[in-house]
């Protein structure tokens, strides 16, 4: 029976990983926490890398069996396999170790001694007879390599020579977060989109945070898709054109009697200065082209714009932004009046504006979700405005773009009236949160662990639905269901110097179990800043989830 038995500490595997390679003649690595496996073991024979085989080992190891691929050994994957199985949860690495190897450890030795006679035998013979060991294709390739390396070596010399290093991207970008000189709030930045071709926003609309760290609501690009950097109209950093006045990197010796410097460069700006020219032709160009399709297009086209009901203050700003004098737009004008520069900054955003999801309810998940915060804020107080109130706790399922109220309408409608078939694949445990993980050091959330049978399933579903109504579902991310606590925000950031959240602050509870909140509803809702009577976010839909006394005694078959 099993039950006798337990899972083996990290120590314990490590000691047997250990006695392999006292035991065989083989080169071993080791990689640990990787996906859903504790250990991943490399075995290969040293003068025979062919022959290899990779043991998977997860933390139930012996009661569940490492996974085994094979490269080259006699032994086959299911003869492995079945091997595992019947050394189940007893130690069986040395023995899974000695069958895939040809006779152990007589045959490697025997290959190893084969191969350092062979190599010893090249070595020793003078460099006119080592050329004899080589075929007519390596000496090909070793005189084209040569030749190939001195080539380069003169072209890098003679580059080197002609042109002074310049200062990278990502360097002016942390210049410019970092100098209180610089106003980011001035800063705009052209970057090349792949399909629009090249696209100025301004600074502060970006995230510059590593792409793998970002969540589904965060608008970051490539450092390398930077093409220059602007101060109002001002060009002070050109990729193209070698131009760097932040560091003054490329700058010549006349540059630099002349003042090329960003501060005087600030201190004596005029707009008349700097009429629009080369950085800004592309957005211009872009503007005026898509002004001129617009009234060109039939009076279907108008929908285009965005026309989702937003924050005025979101609206007003964006018109400033893009250059509409006009008068502020109030809450129930129509979309249109905006300018057709600010249609286009709108639609023009390819960040997600809705998501679907379980909202969190239950009284005791709150309250334990509070604890922790509270936990952290004593002590760290400037992660007090980076804490997520309880009534705004949810489970993220899919996020959308969702660029006009009808989508919005034809969204919600496609939920509703797919719930009986949503309702056939809802999983009936609830979500069990229990824990702490911190994606990217940066986004604390409450794990639900475990997920229960059958939820991916759910949210591929989910996800179906929303795209036959022909809707688009923004896929940034695998799909890890949890519940966000904290996140931290750029202020503070700035404020405290890193982006990370200490593991220290919330050490004492990454065990806490939060409760349970079942799956009776999903929500549609809005990225906007408003909020709804009760705190939560505006959700123009909702499908709520009522299963019969039946069904929920009824068990399950998944």
């Amino acid at each position: 029976s099993l039950s006798s038995f337990e899972p083996h500490t990290k120590q314990q595997v490590l000691e047997e990983i250990s006695a392999i390679t006292e035991q065989l003649s083989v080169r071993c690595r080791v990689i640990d926490n990787v996906g859903s496996f504790q250990f991943v073991v490399s075995l290969a024979c040293d003068r025979s890398p062919q022959l290899a085989v990779k043991l998977q080992l997860t933390d139930q190891y012996p009661l569940e069996p490492p996974c085994v691929s094979v490269r080259s050994a006699p032994a086959t994957e299911a003869e492995l396999a079945t091997l595992a199985n019947s050394l189940r949860g007893r130690a069986m690495l040395q023995q899974l170790a000695a069958a895939a190897f040809p006779a152990g450890t007589a045959a490697l030795s025997a290959v190893n001694e084969a191969a350092e006679v062979s190599n010893s035998k090249q070595a020793a013979a003078p460099p006119s007879r080592q050329r004899r060991y080589e075929s007519a294709r390596t000496k090909r390739r070793r005189r084209a390599a040569a030749a190939a390396a001195a080539d380069e070596s003169k072209q890098a010399a003679s580059f080197k020579a002609k042109l002074k290093p310049m200062k990278t991207a990502d360097d002016v970008l942390k210049r410019i977060q970092w100098d209180e000189g610089i106003p980011a709030q001035d800063i705009f930045i052209g970057y090349l989109d792949r399909f629009k071709g090249v696209v100025e926003k301004q600074f502060d609309e970006f995230s510059w945070e590593d792409i793998a760290s970002v969540d589904y609501y965060t608008f970051v690009i490539p450092r390398h898709r930077i093409c220059y950097f602007k101060y109002r109209r001002a060009v002070i950093w050109d990729k193209r054109r070698r131009l760097d006045l932040v560091f003054g990197s490329t700058a010549t010796a006349d540059d630099v009697a002349e003042g090329a410097d960003i501060y005087k460069l600030i201190a004596n700006y005029r707009d008349e200065d700097y009429p629009d020219g080369e950085a800004s032709m592309a957005s211009a160009a872009s503007s005026s082209n898509s002004e001129a399709d617009e009234s060109d297009q039939s009076d279907e086209s108008d929908d285009d714009g965005v026309q989702v009901r937003l924050d005025r203050r979101v609206v007003e700003s964006a018109a400033q932004r893009c250059g509409d004098d006009g008068d502020s737009l109030s809450e129930g004008e129509d979309q249109a009046q905006l300018s057709g520069t600010a249609k286009v900054y709108w639609r023009d955003l390819l960040r997600p504006n809705f998501f679907v999801c379980v909202r969190v309810v239950d009284p005791a998940v709150a309250s334990a979700a509070a604890a922790v915060q509270a936990s952290i804020v004593r002590q760290q107080p400037a992660f007090a405005s980076c804490c997520i109130p309880p009534e705004m706790l949810h489970c993220t399922l899919a996020t959308l773009r969702l660029d006009s109220a009808e989508q919005v309408s034809a969204c919600s409608a496609a939920l509703s009236a797919a719930r009986s078939e949503l309702l056939a694949s809802l999983p009936r445990e609830p979500l069990r949160l229990r824990g702490l993980g911190c994606f990217f050091g940066r986004v604390l959330h409450a794990r639900v662990d475990p997920a229960p049978a059958g939820l991916t399933d759910f949210v591929d579903h989910l996800q179906a639905v929303i795209r036959a109504a022909g809707l688009q579902v923004l896929e940034t991310h695998e799909f890890v269901p949890h519940v966000t606590l904290l996140k931290t925000s750029r202020p503070v950031s700035r404020q405290l110097g890193s982006r990370l959240i200490p593991p220290r602050l919330y050490a004492g509870s990454e065990g806490v179990d939060f409760g349970e909140q079942p799956l009776d509803a999903v929500y549609l809702c809005s990225m906007e800043k408003a909020r709804g009577p009760d705190g939560f976010y505006m959700a123009p839909g909702c499908v709520k989830f009522v299963r019969t006394v039946l069904e929920q005694a009824a068990p399950s078959h998944d």
